[in-house]
């Protein structure tokens, strides 16, 4: 991947998300490791390949600190922008501009996902450590056609009282699945500062 070096659970990883044999990727790891970056740079090669139409991209609006859209000026994409700043950071603001203005990518709120269906779509939940069950289950039963819908979230930095994506994980790893791979990554797998995984081992000793 231009020179990129990949664990080998990254690699797996990738070779998930670009299986659309198995729709839905559900992935958890702690922050660095890869879970946002790999996944919109596979989705956007699926989007210039012409493996879908659209990418879709949406997260849960919940920060450290719980500050809420109401409570922040502006339009919504103004109001939603630092809940998306990572995946900003991943794409680029001038690509993800020049996307949106060709109807191509979509990033919105969670909440507006509630009784839509993506075909033909490339989905990226991420964050989804921050949605109750109810909310995960709604996200994942919007998938249609030929579509590809990937969830990731740190089931360690969950920011409310009901973590639907560590539900979720436990319940589908207690089963075979046809049509769902789960991947975890772990510190081994950080591509920031080492000493990023050393302040998350501390905290997790």
């Amino acid at each position: 991947m231009n020179g990129l070096i990949l664990s080998p659970v990254q690699m797996a990883y990738v070779s998930s998300l670009r299986d659309f044999e198995r729709p839905i990727t559900v992935c958890s790891g702690p922050a660095g490791c890869g879970k946002t970056f790999l996944a919109c740079k596979e989705g956007l090669d699926a989007l210039y390949g012409g493996d879908v139409k659209k990418l879709i991209i949406t997260r849960p609006a919940q920060s450290v600190d719980n500050e809420q859209f109401g409570f922040l000026p502006g339009s919504l994409d103004d109001k939603f922008d630092p809940w998306i700043r990572p995946i900003i950071d991943t794409i680029g603001r001038n690509e993800l501009n020049a996307l949106k203005r060709h109807e191509r990518l979509e990033i919105s709120p969670l909440a507006y996902m509630r009784g839509r269906t993506f075909n033909d779509a490339y989905i990226l939940a991420d964050e989804m450590q921050n949605c109750s069950g109810n909310q995960l289950r709604m996200m994942l039963t919007r998938l249609g056609t030929k579509s590809k819908m990937v969830l990731n979230g740190d089931i360690e930095q969950c920011d409310v009282d009901e973590n639907g994506l560590e539900e979720f994980i436990m319940l589908a790893s207690m089963r075979d699945n046809e049509f769902i791979d789960l991947v975890h990554l772990t510190t081994e797998d950080i591509h920031r500062h080492p000493a990023v995984a050393e302040v998350l081992d501390i905290y997790s000793a």
